[in-house]
């Protein structure tokens, strides 16, 4: 049976599971292929500002898994891999909310 919904792993996200120990690299698979038959598991927390993105924790919580969630064409789009002390630097900050 087909996955319900397919899961691309954006290049820069490829190069930091690379740069993780054997391990954790294969946690992080694991917590990967969990989001193709679940995109927004129990322990996966909205991401405030940041519209459809998502966070999910793995590995005892000491590393975090940085999603997009695009229901329409049901995917799920990995945008960083990493320590959670580290994973967010080089995202842009949310703007202002514009007037509605």
């Amino acid at each position: 049976m087909a996955s319900p919904w397919n899961v691309r792993i954006l290049p820069g996200a490829h190069r930091q599971l690379r740069n993780l120990d054997e391990d954790v690299k294969l946690e992080a698979f694991r917590a990967i292929t969990e989001l193709r038959e679940d995109p927004l598991p129990f322990d996966s927390t909205p991401m405030g500002g940041y519209g459809d993105c998502y966070r999910v924790p793995f590995s005892g919580g000491r590393y975090r898994i940085v999603y997009r969630v695009k229901p329409r064409s049901k995917m799920v789009i990995v945008g960083a891999v990493g320590r959670r002390d580290t994973v967010y630097l080089g995202m842009l900050k949310p703007g202002p909310k514009k007037p509605g």
